[in-house]
């Protein structure tokens, strides 16, 4: 099995720890990245989890031309403004059967169809990872929401990225609601951008709203303060409440009297993740994670969003915004 991973950084060396744990024989891998520091530490995550391990060969390059001809699963955990650069450089001339993309997934609007284009053309199968998706304790309160219609979806803490980590919220409310019907809104973002921990990337704060085939999504993000980020989700029937980082979440209905029941909740870290994807992908063509398309049609409604907001408060038509 040949797997490329291109970035090994921050959200790269965690996809790599996760391939380490990966049990078929005869694995090789390369990690392609320009910089030498991010290779080195890549190299080093690598062998904290696969230290006495001889099914993986191991590559660490920085040159496409490097990269083997046929690719079993290509991961792309580059940051979003190279990413299309990336993927066009990864499968020219070359036979890529799967591709994991890492979000933000473009930061100019016109990407998105460009790169739809060439995954059709070359009959890749490629998903993005928002890995909510995965979480079994998420899968289990999408059980507990399948019979339910027209809830509203709230998400409300400080300082948690509504740029670059909106897009997971926003596809975590379409897994429940299980449509692509969108339709989101800017009135109530604050008006100053705020500087990236990332350099050269924005952060926004405030407050994106939408709708989605009767259901309502809210998701705001405090410009101060350390208010923990919360989601809560409720209608008529139900009442959901989740602490991620507390480990907890809380579940009332009118079916058990509108008591609280408090169960367990546990955060899946990338590294405990990407194995089970890639394995998922060889065994069966498909996985968990948000087919391209679908996500695609996320993220290009997401950015519309954002350009329309820097439009209209700052009197600038770009068609392109630095979330990473």
């Amino acid at each position: 099995m040949n797997i490329v991973l291109v970035g090994a950084g921050q959200i790269g060396s965690r996809h790599l720890q996760g391939l380490a744990l990966l049990k078929e024989d005869n694995i090789r891998i390369q990690v392609l990245d320009p910089s030498e520091d991010s290779l080195r530490i890549a190299r080093d995550r690598f062998y904290e989890i696969a230290k006495d391990k001889n099914n993986i060969s191991i590559e660490f390059i920085s040159n496409f031309n490097e990269v083997v001809n046929d690719v079993n699963v290509a991961i792309v955990a580059t940051s979003s403004k190279v990413r299309r650069t990336a993927i066009e450089e990864l499968v020219q001339g070359r036979s890529i059967k799967y591709l994991l993309l890492e979000k933000f997934l473009f930061s100019d609007i016109r990407d998105y169809e460009v790169i739809q284009n060439l995954i059709n053309e070359k009959q890749i199968k490629a998903f993005v990872n928002c890995p909510r998706r995965l979480y079994p304790d998420y899968i289990e309160i999408k059980d507990l929401l399948k019979d339910q219609k027209n809830f509203i979806f709230n998400a409300v803490g400080s300082n948690w990225g509504l740029g670059c980590n909106g897009i997971h919220l926003l596809d975590l409310f379409c897994f429940f609601t299980e449509t692509k019907e969108l339709r989101l809104n800017n009135d109530w973002l604050d008006e100053e951008v705020i500087p990236s921990k990332r350099a050269g990337y924005v952060e926004f704060s405030g407050t994106i709203t939408g709708t989605n085939n009767g259901s309502k999504f809210l998701i705001t993000s405090y410009p101060s303060g350390n208010s923990p980020l919360v989601i809560s989700m409720f209608n008529e029937n139900f009442r959901i409440l989740i602490e991620e980082g507390s480990g907890t979440y809380f579940y009332s209905s009118v079916s058990n009297g509108w008591a609280w029941e408090q169960k367990k909740f546990t955060i899946k870290f990338q590294s405990q993740l990407t194995n089970l994807v890639v394995e998922e992908l060889v065994a069966t063509g498909t996985c968990g994670l948000t087919a391209y398309e679908e996500s695609a049609y996320l993220h290009h409604s997401f950015l519309k969003n954002i350009l329309s907001f820097i439009e209209r408060t700052q009197g600038k038509k770009t068609t392109e915004c630095l979330i990473t």
